[in-house]
């Protein structure tokens, strides 16, 4: 496939587009296919109107267009004489070239906004995004369709805009990964399966028997964790003593938390000892995860990392706990990555959140995102297999135990496949 960067030929002064469940689709083609200060027209139903009113608000917030229209189909999706009459009254007073990106909408509504489309301007522009190739197709009746590269770079909160959706004000999302050099050794570590299946057994056993609210199976608050006496390191290997004494002042036969807090890198926290808790307990999965990404990010077209994005709930904002949480997304161009984290082993867990990770991906990026999952597992092959068959979707990814001494290079080889 030939494909270069979209030919300004190409590009229109009036812009119309079909929408369907998938908002991104429509916002590219808006941001590639038309001309500065051109004018969109959104094409949408009464299933699909929060859509429009969503992608309505990040098209004109990025301030590159004269207008953003509405065209209003109600429940008319399928109705053809409704779709060309409703169509045609927004065709009024055009001017310039015209085109249409048909990727969105029900068949009807393509089938018969096309025809009037065509029928009213023989030279309109007319193209769809395919997903598959990431490349706008123009289409060409007389030979082969032109494909075009998509050059827009889409940041995490602007590609959440385009759902109506965003992350918590109070909790933004960490760009920079924590205690990075104690997650190696962490990760290290956990190549043997005994040493791992110790240091769960540690944190179930002591850390969140003593640091967990029995009640509510959360971390204690600041002051009662400031109170507890040292954590016992009885039962832990020498490995893991040295690699705790090395980052974070544990002592020979037990460990004071506050100490951990002051040699690590949680003091800037806003809860440093319930902070360091969570890494300890698994976190430390993600945060060596996000780096290994940022270690590769240049070489791969990445140009946006985060972790810990904390979507907050659109119909209340105010709502003091997340809608739901992704643990680590990047973006490619207009392309997310997310990857769910889990320092399991456990096939039915890894399996659960692999699952909660396509649902989540889809919602912060569209058909077009790609999802995976960073775990302990051992034999990833199989369940990586196992979801693509059940999700219809070979673009998921699973990096087990083998894969994280080059998580990198192996992030590095799927996006690569994926572009």
């Amino acid at each position: 496939m030939n494909s270069s960067l979209i030919d300004a030929a190409y590009q229109v002064n009036a812009l119309f587009l079909l929408l369907g469940e998938n908002n991104l689709p429509n916002a590219v083609a808006a941001l590639t296919l038309t001309c500065p200060g051109g004018e969109v027209y959104l094409i949408y139903t009464d299933r699909t109107q929060a859509k429009a009113e969503n992608l309505r608000d990040f098209l004109q917030g990025t301030g590159q267009f004269g207008a953003v229209h509405g065209v209003d189909l109600a429940a008319y999706q399928s109705e053809p004489s409704e779709i060309r009459k409703r169509l045609a009254m927004a065709m009024l007073g055009l001017s310039g070239r015209v085109g249409m990106n048909y990727t969105g909408g029900t068949k009807a509504m393509a089938v018969h906004a096309y025809g009037l489309v065509a029928e009213r301007y023989p030279d309109a522009v007319f193209s769809y995004l395919d997903s598959n190739t990431s490349t706008m197709v123009v289409d060409n009746p007389s030979g082969p369709s032109p494909r075009f590269k998509i050059p827009i770079k889409l940041s995490l909160k602007s590609l959440l805009q385009i759902y109506g959706l965003q992350w918590k004000a109070d909790q933004p999302p960490r760009q920079e990964p924590l205690c990075t050099a104690a997650a190696t050794d962490f990760m290290r570590l956990h190549q043997d399966y005994a040493l791992g299946e110790e240091w769960r057994c540690w944190c179930n056993q002591v850390l969140r028997r003593v640091a967990k609210s029995d009640r509510f199976n959360r971390w204690l608050e600041e002051w009662e964790l400031a109170q507890l006496d040292p954590l016992r390191m009885g039962q832990l290997s020498p490995d893991w003593v040295r690699v705790l004494q090395r980052h974070f002042a544990a002592g020979v036969s037990d460990w004071n938390l506050r100490a951990g807090v002051l040699l690590g890198e949680f003091a800037a926290e806003p809860s440093p000892l319930a902070g360091l808790c969570q890494w300890l307990d698994g976190v430390w999965l993600e945060h060596y995860t996000l780096a290994q990404v940022q270690q590769i990010a240049e070489g791969s077209g990445i140009h946006e990392a985060k972790m810990s994005l904390n979507i907050a709930n659109p119909q209340n904002l105010d709502q003091s706990w997340a809608k739901f949480e992704f643990d680590v997304a990047f973006m490619q161009g207009y392309q997310l990555f997310a990857l769910s984290c889990s320092a399991t082993h456990q096939r039915g867990l890894c399996k659960s959140k692999l699952l909660e990770a396509r649902t989540r991906s889809q919602q912060m990026g569209g058909i077009e995102a790609r999802f995976g999952l960073v775990c302990l597992a051992r034999g990833t092959k199989s369940l990586q297999q196992e979801l693509a068959t059940e999700t219809r979707d070979r673009r998921v990814a699973v990096f087990g135990r083998a894969d994280l001494p080059l998580l990198g290079q192996k992030i590095r080889a799927w996006v690569a496949e994926n572009s």
